[in-house]
């Protein structure tokens, strides 16, 4: 079972997308992860692409869903709203 961070705040600019990335690159180092992008402005998707060690996906709606199906294959999920 995955573990899932979310990091989320009503506000923008508050370093979400910043939290988010770093966290991705430490918890890549300590086993399976993923980024899901779920904001419409996907700095981290963007951010994620210029990369090869980080898998990120974006995803609008059906999360909980989608949440489900990643947590049979990654030890981490980070998701950055």
């Amino acid at each position: 079972m995955a573990k899932i961070i979310c990091v989320a705040n009503r506000k923008g600019g508050v370093g979400k997308t910043t939290l988010a990335t770093n966290l991705a690159v430490a918890l890549n180092n300590k086993g399976k992860s993923i980024l899901i992008d779920a904001d419409e402005q996907q700095s981290a998707f963007k951010w994620a692409n210029q990369r090869d060690d980080i898998e990120c996906i974006t995803i609008h709606s059906d999360l909980l869903e989608k949440l489900e199906q990643l947590d049979k294959e990654y030890e981490y999920i980070l998701i950055d709203v």
